[in-house]
Order: structure tokens, then sequence, then C-alpha cells
């Protein structure tokens, strides 16, 4: 076999490197693009339910009123009984009219509901877009300095390095419901942006320097190829039928 034979080999070892490298960085840079799009609605759902609890409101008395202004099919009698409303008569003064001529005479404080301590949209929509530029910003600052990284750990160690970025985003990530906390995702979504940033240099460049030359530009393809393959589970994932 000629020494030009055996360099474009594909060995076992360069097939895990390139792996790993794929996997643990390109995957995850392109599962962090997508994996909000599906849950949009409740994410934002979450952080008016958080800052409304933060304010001393009940959320399931909210949904109560909720039900009941888009229950056609139960009198206001028989909704204080079906939602668990206070027996007192509190009629209100502007009767809210829900579809045809259905007419719903009962006040929120009858099922313990304070709408007014909900979020504005502007709010919601403001938070949520912090939360997903986060994640653009962030990126870019990590691929601003991922050349200063590279040169410094090396391009292996870096992306070692960096992958204790994705732990701690992974940690905030998953005690935002325990904790109740639209910060601790938003938080997450930066480190993750900065990871994503810095691996979009270090990746390619790990796999062209590990790679033979002749089938170099093969194996550099593999990092584009994780980070579709990351957008497509995200989306998969995202689905309301599985998570």
């Amino acid at each position: 076999m000629s020494k030009s034979e055996d360099e474009s080999r594909l060995t076992g070892i360069l097939v895990l490197s390139v792996t790993i490298a794929c996997a643990g960085n390109s995957f995850l840079y392109g599962y962090q693009i997508g994996v909000v799009n599906q849950p949009a609605a409740i994410i934002q759902e979450f952080y008016n339910r958080t800052y409304y609890e933060r304010q001393g409101g009940s959320w399931d008395a909210l949904m109560r009123y909720h039900n009941y202004l888009h229950d056609n099919n139960v009198t206001d009698a028989e909704a204080i009984i079906k939602y668990n409303g206070s027996t007192s008569l509190n009629i209100s003064t502007n009767p809210v009219l829900i579809e045809g001529n259905v007419t719903k005479q009962h006040n929120a404080s009858v099922f313990g509901a304070q709408p007014e301590l909900l979020l504005e949209d502007w709010v919601i929509k403001l938070l949520w877009s912090t939360t997903v530029a986060a994640f653009v910003l962030f990126g870019m600052i990590g691929a601003f300095i991922s050349a200063q990284v590279a040169d410094f750990f090396g391009r292996k160690l870096g992306m070692i390095v960096i992958t204790f970025l994705m732990f701690i985003a992974a940690v905030l990530g998953g005690i935002t419901l325990v904790a109740k906390s639209p910060e601790c995702l938003i938080l997450s979504r930066v480190f993750v942006g900065l990871h994503s940033g810095l691996n979009i240099t270090l990746c390619p460049l790990y796999l062209a320097e590990i790679s033979p030359k002749k089938i170099r530009g093969a194996l550099g393809t593999c990092h584009q190829l994780a980070v579709t393959i990351g957008i497509l589970v995200s989306q998969i994932f995202g689905l309301k039928e599985l998570l």
C-alpha cells in the first residue's frame, strides 16, 4: 500500500474522533437553534404564570375563570359549582359577551382570579425576544473570541473546556421549572449561545486538522451535517405529542 493510499484511510480512531467532536459540539449547536421554536407558546405561558404568581395571584383560580368564560354549556349558577367559585353573588357591572348571545355575569373575583396581574402582551414578547436574542448575541461574542480560545487551549482541549459551558447551561435550564425562574432559562440561553459561538470555529478546525488530506472535505461536511441533524431532532422533540 502506498503512503498516499494509507493517508486517505478512514480508520476507527478517526471515525470515533469525528463522531465525538460533532455529537458533543456541532449537534448541540443545531439542537439549540431550534429547541425553543416549537414550545414557544408554552414558554411564554410559563413566563406569564410565574410573574402572575409572584404578585400573589393563583394561576389555578385564573384558569377556572378562563374555563368559565369559554364554557357555553353551563349557566352562571351551575358554573359556581363546576368551577368551584364563591357562593357570594358578585355580578359584573360589565358582563362579558362571549359567543353569540352568551353573556357571562360573574366577576373574576368570584373564582379568586386577578386578571389585572397578568403581564401585558408587549412584556411577554419582550421576555421571549430576550430569551431568543441571548443565544444569538452571546453566540456572536463566542465567535469573535473563538480564534483566541483555539490558539490558547488548542483545538481539542478547547472543545473540552467549552463543554463546561454547556453543563452550566443544562443545569440552569433543568431547574427552570422547579425554581419557577424565567431568569434561569434566559441565563441558560446565554451560556448555550457562548458555547455555540466558540464551537463554530473550534470543531471545523479540529476536523480539518485530524482529517487525511484526500478526505478532508468529506469529513469537514460532518460539522454541517451534525448541525442539521440537531435542528431536526429539536423540532421532533418539540412536538406536543412527544416532549
